[in-house]
């Protein structure tokens, strides 16, 4: 069994075009006797938004003479948002949880979003990590969100992982309240398709925004 704490910061600047954030994660793990607590994630990320249809006004204008026109699905909510990043992982020479690659290493990462309709949206997350090191690792998550409403909201999401040291494939399930503009409640579900080993877990957040406009 394991325990895991996790802490994220965000910084959005020019816009909100462009995003600074900072992991970092303490696991606690007990594994066939042997007990493991270190820090498992420590990164520093910039992310760039290059493309965003919507921010085109006319690219979903509210047609105010046809209901059935305003209502159904139209084709270009097909193009997706685009954003770019690029981390750095930072990681103690005597890491518990960092044994197989250096102490630091790079990732960079494509990442989309489609507004299926004005409930439903679709993340994708293509992730090129352990760069530099000799098991470099490729994991691609996607993510559908669904809003029940302005204060509920539920989400599916499936994530592969794949590098010549561990493979596996992840579904997590799980739901958020927003109490607030600023202040929201999460939690999920997980479980994978690998019997070596096998995981399941479950996890709780929360998130809270602060914004100097306001």
């Amino acid at each position: 069994m394991f325990y895991q704490q996790e802490l994220s910061m965000r910084l959005g600047l020019i816009g909100e075009r462009l995003e600074i954030s900072a992991q970092w994660g303490y696991q606690w793990e007990s594994t066939l006797g042997t007990t493991f607590k270190d820090v498992h994630q420590s990164d520093v990320v910039l992310k760039l938004l290059v493309f965003d249809p919507f921010k085109n006004p006319n690219f979903d204008a509210v047609n105010l003479y046809s209901w059935k026109d305003q209502h159904r699905f139209k084709l270009k909510r097909l193009i997706p948002a685009v954003s770019v990043g690029a981390g750095y992982h930072f990681f103690s020479p005597d890491n518990a949880y960092n044994t197989w690659y250096p102490t630091n290493y790079p990732k960079v990462m494509v990442l989309t979003q489609n507004n299926l309709t004005n409930k439903l949206v679709l993340v994708t997350n293509h992730i090129w990590d352990h760069l530099q090191t000799d098991w470099p690792e490729y994991r691609f998550l996607a993510s559908l969100n669904h809003s029940l409403g302005n204060q509920w909201s539920v989400f599916y999401e499936s994530e592969w992982v794949k590098n010549d040291l561990y493979a596996d494939h992840l579904l997590r399930f799980g739901g958020a309240f927003l109490q607030n503009n600023n202040l929201q409640w999460d939690a999920h579900f997980a479980l994978n398709f690998k019997e070596t080993p096998r995981r399941k877990s479950v996890g709780i957040g929360v998130s809270y925004r602060i914004d100097p406009n306001k």
